[in-house]
């Protein structure tokens, strides 16, 4: 069980880097207030599953935000799937 919950883990990790890239990659034309919006949800979940595997129990709101700032630059910048 113990090394089930790591394999969990690390595939939530990579269905949500995974989802951010495939969003990231859309054409702008097809909804680009709809992309911004998603990119914007999923580095937020991203950034509080980061968080929690910390091992950080409660965690403010301001946490969640810079930390997503930073997986949204790292999108942007094409480093994020480790392009």
């Amino acid at each position: 069980m113990a090394r089930a919950e790591p394999e969990a883990q690390e595939k939530a990790r990579r269905t949500l880097i995974t989802t951010l890239c495939k969003i990231n990659d859309l054409d702008p034309l097809l909804g680009g207030k709809w992309k911004r919006g998603m990119l914007r949800y999923y580095s937020e979940r991203l950034a509080e599953f980061m968080i929690a595997e910390e091992g950080h129990g409660e965690y403010p709101p301001e946490a969640v935000y810079v930390v997503a700032e930073k997986v949204l630059d790292l999108l942007e910048s094409g480093d994020l799937d480790g392009s």
